[in-house]
């Protein structure tokens, strides 16, 4: 029988990107880019 071998405080739960996307950490901001706005020059 083989161990399963998980990180430690990490549930199984699959990754969701809604999820993630929807929620922003702490440090972070979220920026609003229009059509036609300069991201990168």
């Amino acid at each position: 029988m083989r161990a399963k071998i998980g990180m430690p405080g990490r549930t199984n739960t699959p990754f969701d990107p809604r999820d993630f996307l929807a929620n922003v950490g702490e440090g972070k901001t979220i920026l609003e880019i229009g059509k036609g706005d300069v991201v990168f020059s």
